[in-house]
């Protein structure tokens, strides 16, 4: 949806989330981090605009039916590498 996202770097997020680029990954149990990155992203209109664009991108080059089709074909005929 082109939303920045506030996470932590638990199992499979740090791939989904660029920190600092399409969202900010910060440390468990830290809800002044929070506060911070959601106080940055509201008060910079600019800096969400330009994380919505990177997430759209990141999404659309990593994560959609095709791109997942490219790459496990590959590894299921052998050819990974």
């Amino acid at each position: 949806f082109g939303m920045p996202v506030i996470s932590t770097r638990f199992r499979g997020i740090p791939e989904q989330v660029l920190d600092g680029q399409s969202g900010y990954l910060i440390e468990p149990r830290r809800p002044d981090e929070i506060a911070d990155r959601v106080q940055r992203l509201a008060h910079d209109a600019p800096l969400y605009h330009r994380m919505s664009i990177q997430a759209i991108r990141h999404y659309s080059d990593n994560f959609t039916q095709e791109t997942r089709i490219d790459q496990i074909i590959p590894i299921i005929l052998g050819q990974d590498g």
